[in-house]
């Protein structure tokens, strides 16, 4: 089996011409899903007034903006009623789908609710999107620009970043959410021609996952089991808090911290921790995934004693055989 590649999201800067979008939907055509959403305005029409358009799949997301000047949806129509390959997901979608009918006297196909689906297993009727999330998630979804005047141009960013969020995906994180902003935020300066900003795609393999309970519990990228599965030969090791003076200073004994490295080249592929201060301790593998640390780095790097954050070097070495404190 292949090793596992870094999977970056990229969040496109607004569509608004026809060759972006037909790039776009070329791309898309070699997907097995693509999310869908539109936002509209119906209050002083008698049908719906297409505003804006969010498509992504796992690699990739956009919004096009059909209001846009010479702006062609022929290759959005294509997809979504003429392309038999592609799933799309909608989430409650009578009125998005009522919308594309209006344009092209199709439905899209084949397609899948999700709203439907949670029905059909007799987990709620008629649930909406941030409720689906929040109940078998746990997580909240910023819904603030919901209620929003989306035929007025130019479009602002928390505008984007709100449509954009109903298609990017899991993990659904506040930090993940915020981070997408700033990215959405930065595309549309580029678009407008402020040429000091360089927007990114999203790594969410960096992405790290928190739970404020206690013991706290952190984490971020590949497990032992997840990596051995993607076709790496690993390297890991555990250190317990026992171990480590100021948690035993704290009366924070319990917990352990656990890296998982790529055993031939010595790549951070993850970490696991649960134990007091982890949900602040893990940001230290976030930045070093980031830039894509090997062991020898870490275990090169000076950490201050006494502080939980020696159990970052602790578990690395242990990851070699070279601990020092068990």
């Amino acid at each position: 089996m292949a090793p596992y590649r870094k999977a970056t999201m990229k969040i496109h800067p607004l569509i608004t011409t026809t060759v972006a979008l037909a790039e776009l939907c070329e791309r898309l055509a070699k997907s097995d899903f693509v999310a869908v959403d539109t936002e509209f305005m119906r209050e002083n029409t008698y049908y719906p007034l297409l505003c804006l358009v969010q498509i992504g799949n796992q690699e990739e997301a956009a919004a096009i903006d059909p209001l846009a000047e010479g702006i062609d949806l022929t290759p959005l129509l294509d997809l979504m009623c003429n392309n038999e390959e592609v799933l799309k997901v909608f989430h409650a979608g009578g009125q998005d789908v009522e919308i594309i009918y209006n344009l092209t006297g199709k439905t899209p196909h084949p397609i899948f609710d999700t709203q439907i689906a949670m029905m059909a297993i007799s987990q709620s009727e008629q649930i909406g999107y941030s409720n689906l999330v929040e109940s078998w998630l746990g997580l909240t979804i910023d819904k603030g620009a919901r209620f929003t005047d989306w035929a007025r141009r130019p479009l602002d960013a928390r505008q984007i970043d709100y449509a954009i969020g109903d298609v990017t995906g899991a993990p659904w994180l506040a930090h993940k959410a915020s981070h997408e902003g700033i990215t959405a935020a930065e595309a549309i300066a580029q678009e407008l021609g402020n040429k000091e900003v360089h927007p990114h795609g999203l790594d969410r393999r960096n992405i790290p996952g928190c739970t404020y309970c206690h013991p706290q519990i952190a984490s971020v990228g590949l497990t032992e089991v997840k990596a051995k599965e993607a076709g790496y030969t690993v390297k890991a090791g555990t250190f317990p808090f026992i171990g480590n003076g100021k948690a035993i200073a704290l009366g924070e004994p319990e917990g352990f911290i656990k890296t998982v490295f790529d055993a031939k080249t010595g790549e951070l592929l993850g970490a696991h921790m649960i134990g007091a201060e982890v949900t602040e301790l893990i940001q230290g593998y976030v930045v070093g995934r980031t830039l894509e640390t090997t062991e020898a780095e870490l275990m090169q790097t000076v950490f201050p004693h006494p502080t939980l954050s020696e159990m970052l070097l602790e578990s690395t070495l242990a990851a070699y055989g070279r601990a020092l404190h068990i």
